[in-house]
């Protein structure tokens, strides 16, 4: 990982640093106990050779072996790594959510859920390898057995050190090779499960036209590519494990070379030489933990790459400072010289449009594909920020009103009627704070949702994954009658009626016109795809090619407008 990562892990430790000098402490307590067992076994078996038998040394071993296998430092690291990556995952979350939509449209939901959920993982496994009671005893265990062994031999205890150099020269060698192959295997692996999930989520669509050979054809033959860079990515790993294993084998043939013959000779005891072969173990120790942990890093940093990406964007449409409350729109809504482009483009969707919408009144907005309609009605609700223009409600800039207020106030409809994995009750009263049951029952007589109160379960029945359980009218009424229960007053209809039959258009339109009186009255801004629902609007915006080409009532452009002649003859009947 280079210096930038570092920086970036370890000031997301920062709000844990009291954490992690506890599990420090506690680890050094039990790294004296590594210390202190091998020394007393010396002090055993040397009284025991001379026909002693140290009762209290027999104890005191027997208490400290029981001592260290206390788990207090796993748990310690356990609750410490579940924080850190709850807490990780929580700003993860916000991120994602506080993003602009042209974040997201450059990205999609299911690759950036699949990264956020592997870097979560990888900085977990990070953390973990960090706090790892292993590191934090092994170290100091390691250091005090170089010491111990230098004492009875030299040129054993340089052996040994410069095996971990050498071994130090393979990790760096071998794990540059392991980050170059997980960034491949990875970059194939999330395009197998974007891939995987999408084919999942539209599942009805894939059925219907026969892709499901492909879509597994298609897994098998990226899976194998993914399969082999496993495979290298398993056999640089059993290096590692191979080198580490190795290490215990030679620091005991090295304690072997060098110290049985010290036995023999009596230059040092038979408790002194068990001592020796634990501490010559203890110096390999960190051979086969620093392995793998250094493969690790290498692992982490090519899953950590894209979380630190998205961390480190920051949304375009920002909230003001010290934002101003939009209350009930009661004049009208402007737009003064509005024109857009999506970022990373160079074609403009709108261009110079002004526009006023008056309140408490119907305004529809007509024209061909592609004229700007749905970004129109997406810039009124601040999904984006006009690139050049101001959108003003009762005469206050959209982008100085808080969030909460604008859209406690404007509500949007389209036809992907949004519908959540939950129960009817949850769905209608999603986003409301402070309602009764009796207000979400209200809500869907009001929306003629009478389908929910005739369901076994009522309220709590479970509409599947995104609705999938519901008609299409039935998932357009609970949309509806989510509405009533916010009842703002202002109202934005993207086509939303576009997808259902002319009967069932016809009662929702019904609905939509009481949702429209309530109240006194709301502002409309209805996006036509059948131009006949529309002919008694108050106004009608005519769009085309990212300008408004004509403003009138039905009468009136069909007497002057061409492009809304045309229209009117194509679509009204379709």
């Amino acid at each position: 990982m280079n210096l930038t990562t570092w920086r970036w892990f370890f000031s997301h430790l920062k709000p844990y640093t009291w954490s992690i000098i506890v599990l420090l402490l506690v680890s050094v307590v039990f790294g004296l106990v590594e210390i202190a067992t091998p020394l007393i076994l010396q002090r055993l078996v040397d009284t025991a050779a001379s026909g002693t038998l140290e009762i209290g040394l027999m104890i005191g071993l027997v208490a400290l072996s029981a001592a260290s296998s206390i788990p207090i430092p796993f748990w310690l690291q356990s609750r410490l790594g579940a924080r850190f990556t709850y807490k990780l995952r929580g700003d993860l979350l916000r991120c994602l959510l506080r993003m602009d939509m042209s974040f997201h449209d450059d990205r999609g939901s299911t690759t950036l859920t699949t990264q956020a959920s592997k870097g979560v993982g990888a900085a977990g496994d990070l953390l973990n390898l960090f706090t790892n009671s292993q590191i934090l005893l092994q170290l100091p265990v390691a250091i005090f057995a170089v010491f111990y062994l230098a004492q009875h031999s030299i040129a054993a205890t340089l052996m040994l050190l410069a095996f971990m150099v050498c071994f130090a020269v393979c990790s760096k060698f071998i794990g540059e090779k392991i980050a170059s192959e997980e960034e491949a295997y990875h970059e194939i692996d999330n395009e197998l499960t974007h891939r995987g999930r999408e084919a999942v989520h539209q599942i009805q669509t894939v059925k219907v036209n026969d892709t499901v050979t492909h879509e597994l054809t298609y897994y098998w033959q990226e899976g194998k590519r993914a399969l082999e860079r496993r495979f290298r990515l398993i056999k640089l790993h059993g290096v590692f494990a191979l080198l580490g294993g190795g290490a215990y084998d030679f620091a005991l043939a090295v304690t072997v070379i060098f110290f049985i013959p010290q036995v023999v000779s009596g230059e040092i005891t038979i408790g002194t030489f068990f001592a020796l072969i634990m501490f010559a173990s203890r110096i390999m120790a960190p051979a086969e933990f620093f392995g793998n942990f250094y493969a690790e890093i290498k692992e982490a940093s090519a899953l950590l790459k894209p979380v630190m990406e998205i961390l480190a964007n920051q949304p375009k449409v920002v909230e003001q400072r010290h934002p101003l409350h939009l209350n009930a729109v009661n004049d009208e809504i402007a737009l003064r010289n509005v024109s857009f482009q999506y970022p990373g483009t160079d074609r403009s969707i709108l261009r110079d449009v002004s526009l006023t919408i008056p309140a408490q009144k119907k305004t529809a907005i007509v024209g061909r594909s592609g004229s700007g309609k749905s970004t129109l009605a997406r810039l009124l609700t601040r999904l984006y920020d006009p690139t050049s223009g101001v959108i003003e409600y009762d005469g206050t800039d959209v982008r100085n009103v808080s969030f909460a207020s604008l859209y406690g106030e404007v509500s949007y409809l389209t036809q992907e009627v949004p519908i959540f994995t939950g129960t009817i009750g949850s769905n209608v009263a999603y986003g409301v704070k402070g309602h009764k049951p009796e207000d979400i029952h209200s809500a869907l007589t009001r929306s003629s949702a009478d389908f929910a109160r005739h369901m076994e379960d009522g309220l709590d029945t479970k509409v599947g994954e995104l609705g999938k359980k519901l008609s299409g009218g039935e998932r357009q009424r609970l949309a509806i009658a989510r509405l009533f229960m916010r009842n703002p007053s202002v109202v934005i209809l993207d086509e939303a009626t576009s997808s259902l039959d002319n009967i069932t258009e016809s009662e929702v339109h019904q609905t939509f016109e009481e949702l429209g009186v309530l109240g006194g009255g709301k502002t409309m801004i209805v996006i036509a795809h059948r131009l006949s629902t529309v002919h008694d609007a108050d106004q009608i915006v005519v769009m085309d090619d990212g300008k408004v080409l004509d403003t009138g009532t039905h009468n009136e452009l069909l007497e002057r407008c061409e492009l809304y002649k045309e229209l009117n003859k194509n679509l009204s009947i379709a």
